[in-house]
């Protein structure tokens, strides 16, 4: 479903037209590792995009990143997203998991850190492991 949502209506005593460009849809992600299945969803209001995906790889994989991200990012550095994951074979000493899109991008690299651990990009993977991604970025 998409289109500009166009409707005469009162705001704040404010009456007029109000123009919101909506799209949603599915789409389907790659990974720098080996995937069994990718799925991806999204949902654009304006310039913001919220997407869900979800990883199952079938082999262990170092650094995996997600690309194909249904839009490509502003130029804000770093848009943030969250990161859930299932039978990750985490590096020693990690213990949380985040992650950006970068600038003018469609790639999700994840981050991983934890006690006295610097950041890491990417993460590494078991095979069998599944990762599920909830993002939140802003479009060009």
């Amino acid at each position: 479903m998409s289109g500009i949502i166009n409707s005469a209506g009162s705001r704040s005593g404010v009456i007029g037209t109000t123009e919101i460009d909506y799209e949603e849809g599915d789409f389907t992600p790659t990974s720098s590792g080996s995937t069994s299945s990718t799925w991806g969803r999204y949902v654009k209001v304006g310039n913001v995009v919220h997407v869900w995906c979800r990883w199952a790889f079938n082999a262990t994989t170092a650094s995996a990143t997600l690309t194909g991200l249904p839009f490509t990012s502003s130029t804000i550095q770093n848009n943030i997203g969250i990161l859930a994951t299932h039978s990750v074979n985490w590096t020693a000493g990690s213990t949380s998991c985040a992650g950006y899109v970068g600038a003018g991008s469609t790639t999700f690299t994840p981050l991983m850190s934890g006690d006295n651990v610097g950041w890491n990009t990417g993460f590494d993977v078991i095979s069998g492991a599944q990762a599920i991604l909830q993002l939140t970025y802003n479009t060009a």
